[in-house]
């Protein structure tokens, strides 16, 4: 009797570290991104020669359900480490940044965050990218320049918590049906720079600062567990003091607003590897506190047309940032009335963790000024998902 309990206890001994790894293992989940961009400014007069950037994202998200302990949680920790150059303020001078991967050298915590789902609500709190849960559009994703993401009427008007540095949040999402769904958010005012906080560590909430507070509303159609169309209609405000951009006397203007609208479309499919769609962002924000008034974007996404296997993905996009009118005339003939961008991509998947996409950007009044030439940008982008 007493051997069989030593023998039953001496196995269980050995065996609850293994399942307890076991369940550890399980409850995480490890993901790392490389993405290299290999460019050069065709037409630059201060410097054409190539030049590269890159960044490498890492993390792990941990489940309570799978550990055993409560439904619906997860841990969120990722870090981010960026490097090489930062062609746009020493070569191109776009304010739409031809590169979303450019930020110049640094690592630093990107999100650190808890999401829990309870039915049909998801809240999720801590550092987190706002672009991740609001306003961006699927198709978009495709291309480079940074207006695709986040559009400039709200990224360049307010301090959003966007990369590359992201601030604390608190953002609440509502499945109504499974077409409808609603996200509510709100972000400390100001994420702040890497100058003062280079790891992203010193997080704070000041009165001066405010707080951005986002709604968007969402329809979305699926077919065949793929988004097949996609409308977001929502509005952003931050309720910070600003001086005018208008006014020499120095102006405050109490408080910011700015609305906007997305849509992902699918035009044409012949089969689940080859289909066409559309995708569009709409950006307005009145006020002469606001750089950007309105914002413009719409692309074609067009899969495995060109491909026998259907892994191809062409891009055509245009991004248009009109600046405010009042800010035109007050440095005139100096400020443009605009930047656009017109980029050309194609993504190709040379296996399913690697791709190559090579891209070509003319940039129309970079920096919205008028005595800077036009840009001309070719680009290799190198994606490595681990």
């Amino acid at each position: 009797m007493k051997k069989n309990f030593f023998l039953q206890l001496f196995t269980t001994v050995l065996i609850l570290p293994s399942i307890a790894y076991s369940q550890i293992d399980s409850a995480l989940t490890l993901n790392a991104t490389y993405i290299g961009d290999f460019y050069s400014v065709i037409n630059s007069k201060i410097d054409n020669s190539p030049g590269y950037l890159g960044l490498f994202l890492i993390g792990t998200e941990f489940s309570t359900e799978k550990l055993g302990l409560w439904k619906g949680g997860t841990f969120q920790l990722y870090g981010l480490n960026t490097h090489a150059e930062t062609p746009t303020g020493s070569l191109v001078g776009d304010i739409q940044t031809f590169s979303n991967a450019e930020n110049g050298d640094g690592t630093f915590i990107y999100q650190l965050a808890y999401q829990q789902e309870i039915g049909k609500l998801t809240v999720l709190a801590g550092v987190n990218d706002l672009a991740a849960n609001f306003q961006s559009t699927g198709y978009g994703s495709l291309f480079t320049n940074s207006s695709f993401g986040v559009n400039p009427a709200l990224s360049l008007n307010m301090p959003v918590s966007i990369f590359p540095k992201n601030a604390l949040g608190l953002v609440l999402n509502y499945k109504f049906t499974d077409n409808l769904s609603a996200g509510v958010g709100f972000y400390d005012g100001n994420p702040g720079d890497f100058a003062d906080d280079p790891y992203n560590t010193n997080w704070k909430l000041t009165s001066d600062e405010g707080v951005i507070s986002i709604a968007e509303l969402r329809y979305t159609k699926y077919f065949e567990e793929k988004i097949q169309t996609e409308y977001k209609i929502g509005a952003m405000y931050h309720n910070a003091d600003y001086a005018s951009l208008t006014d020499a006397s120095d102006t405050i203007i109490s408080g910011n607003l700015a609305v906007y609208c997305t849509f992902d479309q699918d035009l044409f499919s012949i089969d689940n590897e080859r289909h066409i769609a559309c995708f569009g962002q709409f950006g307005f924000a009145q006020g002469s506190q606001n750089l950007v008034d309105l914002y413009g974007g719409f692309g074609l996404h067009i899969h495995g047309f060109l491909s026998k296997k259907g892994k191809g993905v062409l891009g055509v996009g245009v991004a248009y940032a009109s600046i405010n009118d009042d800010v035109v005339k007050l440095n005139s003939p100096i400020i443009a009335t605009n930047e656009s961008a017109l980029e050309f991509t194609y993504k190709y998947d040379v296996t399913d963790k690697i791709s190559l996409q090579p891209v070509f950007q003319y940039i129309i009044n970079p920096g919205a000024l008028t005595s800077v030439d036009n840009a001309s940008v070719g680009m290799m982008r190198l994606n490595i998902n681990l």
